[in-house]
């Protein structure tokens, strides 16, 4: 009925990470609808000043759990402790068992490169179970940002434990 996690790491002697960051959040199911409430904390110190966010949200997974989709609230504090917000949306379809389809799209800040930006982005993905530990993720975004535009390709390994 629901889950949490945290992570804790950094970078020593970093321009442009996190010299040290802390992450947290969880899910709770309301009910057995398919609804749950997500929320998720982090506090990340950057040579430049210490970025804070807090991001509620809200996901809904379909009775057949073939689609999900969800949104999030991005509420950002950055490194000079200027309020910032924006919020991010994103779908998932299991088109078969074994194959899925991730489309996703923000306007939210980002603290990227020692500044915290504001960024607009979409992106399209597709994962393959190859085993049932093993998942093959291709994935692409584009993002318009104030200094400038990025795409991206990615390819990657997933393992589950």
């Amino acid at each position: 009925r629901g889950a949490v996690y945290g992570a804790f790491g950094g970078t020593p002697s970093a321009d442009f990470r996190p010299e040290i960051a802390v992450r947290g959040g969880g899910q709770i199911a309301l009910g057995d609808h398919g609804w749950s409430v997500t929320a998720d904390a982090a506090i990340a110190r950057y040579a430049v000043g210490t970025v804070t966010s807090f991001q509620p949200g809200l996901e809904y997974v379909t009775p057949d759990g073939r689609l999900s989709f969800g949104g999030r609230w991005i509420n950002v504090w950055d490194e000079q402790d200027i309020y910032r917000s924006g919020y991010s949306l994103r779908a998932v379809w299991a088109v078969v068992p074994k194959l899925r389809l991730r489309v996703g799209y923000a306007d939210a800040p980002e603290s990227s490169d020692g500044a915290t930006v504001d960024v607009q982005s979409t992106s399209l993905g597709l994962e393959v179970d190859v085993t049932e530990r093993i998942v093959l993720r291709v994935s692409g975004s584009k993002e318009d940002r104030l200094a400038y535009d990025r795409r991206e390709t990615m390819l990657g390994l997933g393992l589950r434990f």
